[in-house]
């Protein structure tokens, strides 16, 4: 059986110049992109009980402004905004039913699973040119907040060693995770 598996995309780009005085210039840019699949994971020997839907987004702000402040003096601020979201989601969660040989049904062993990251950066750099020579200052701050969740295998897997055993419903082997889904990080750099 064929099992519809559509795809989507967007990218989005947009971007903003000011020159706010002579010696000043703001610059703004702004991107998104969007990636959707349907149905991935079906196979000849995966049923489509195993498909399973991705969504992954991305979107980012970037800032900067530029000062001229005087004949060889050049300040620079940057910041920028990264936020990633990546999502993963079942079509089925009952539990799965591998028969070795054959084929593979029952819920998606994979379970949900989501990735959410910040990522926040700061920069401050002054450039000088001293005669031959240039010099250049600054600082940076940087910021990572990481979040996982995560239900691979919470559904069960019974796997069976042949077709034979799946008729008679006696199953080789059975295992389920369990446990704490989630987890989180956040990192901080100066």
């Amino acid at each position: 059986q064929a099992v519809s598996n559509p795809q989507s995309r967007l990218d989005l780009s947009p971007r903003l110049d000011l020159q706010i005085t002579p010696n000043n210039t703001l610059t703004v840019r702004y991107m998104y992109d969007r990636v959707k699949n349907t149905n991935d994971g079906v196979s000849q020997f995966a049923l489509p009980t195993q498909g399973y839907n991705t969504l992954n987004e991305e979107q980012t702000l970037q800032m900067s402004d530029t000062q001229v402040l005087g004949a060889h003096v050049v300040n620079e601020t940057r910041f920028q905004y990264i936020r990633d979201r990546d999502s993963q989601s079942p079509e089925d969660v009952t539990p799965t039913v591998t028969v070795s040989g054959a084929f593979t049904g029952g819920g998606n062993n994979t379970g949900t699973a989501r990735d959410s990251q910040d990522h926040y950066e700061l920069k401050n750099y002054t450039t000088a040119a001293v005669g031959n020579h240039s010099i250049q200052f600054g600082a940076r701050l940087r910021l990572l907040r990481d979040s996982n969740y995560s239900t691979a295998g919470f559904n069960g897997n019974y796997t069976y060693s042949s077709l034979s055993s799946y008729a008679a419903h006696q199953p080789s082997q059975y295992e389920v995770t369990a446990g704490t889904p989630s987890a989180q990080v956040k990192l901080f750099e100066a």
